[in-house]
């Protein structure tokens, strides 16, 4: 019979206890979270590996470029439609190159000095490109990109970003951009919204010979960009 008071004056100091224990485990889980995604921020792709260019290998890379080019020029010259295939481990040399601006004229707009050790990594589907920023920082973004060809329109989507080895959402890539210093433009100036696809004319002018050419598909494979390319025949 003189339990009862008891129970009911003990019962609210019990509540609270096991409210606050339940605010311990949910802030300790919170806490782990937020660590495990700092650490997965901090940590790069086990894919990122940017090319490093010493000066013994430099001529061979350029050489590498101009060949390309060249190879480019031959199926232009020949008037046929034709596959341009390039490979990531190609490209991602020649974007170490630092007079890359003299031999790839205009490249130096598409990676903007906030922007180092860049590099792009071809999968089945899919492009992803990766660089690191800050100079103190040092965090590793990357993108990863669609690209199709619908009606002459070449259409790129981002479909996923990462900072190190964090996935987050699409929609936040233009924030994190912003806060970072980071401004892209596309070929026709235009700022570059990551968070919006990209939609371009899928026709281009060669400067060697000087004729028009139409991007007609575009694939990625393991390693590999393959471009579907028909020169023009009219000369506009």
């Amino acid at each position: 019979m003189h339990s009862r008071p008891t129970d009911a004056r003990t019962a609210p100091r019990r509540s609270r206890k096991r409210r606050r224990r339940l605010l311990a485990i949910v802030g300790a889980g919170i806490a782990a979270a937020l660590l495990a995604a700092l650490i997965a921020a901090r940590t790069p792709p086990s894919w990122y590996d940017p090319a490093v260019v010493g000066p013994d290998a430099a001529q061979e890379v350029r050489d590498d470029l101009l060949r390309t080019g060249q190879r480019f020029s031959d199926g232009m010259q020949a008037g046929e439609p034709f596959e341009f295939v390039v490979r990531d481990e190609q490209i991602n040399p020649w974007l170490w190159l630092t007079e890359r601006e003299r031999i790839w004229p205009g490249i130096d707009r598409y990676l903007p000095a906030e922007i180092d050790d860049p590099m792009v990594f071809f999968s089945d589907g899919a492009a992803t490109a990766a660089c690191t920023i800050g100079p103190r920082t040092q965090w590793v973004l990357s993108f990863r990109v669609k690209v199709r060809v619908v009606e002459g329109r070449v259409h790129a989507r981002l479909t996923q970003w990462q900072v190190g080895s964090l996935p987050l959402p699409v929609g936040l890539a233009r924030t994190a951009m912003r806060r970072a210093g980071v401004r892209l433009a596309l070929p026709d100036g235009r700022p570059l919204d990551p968070a919006r696809p990209v939609v371009l004319v899928a026709e281009g002018k060669w400067i060697s010979p000087r004729r028009r050419f139409r991007i007609e598909d575009v694939r990625f494979d393991p390693g590999e960009l393959v471009v579907k390319v028909v020169p023009l025949r009219d000369h506009r």
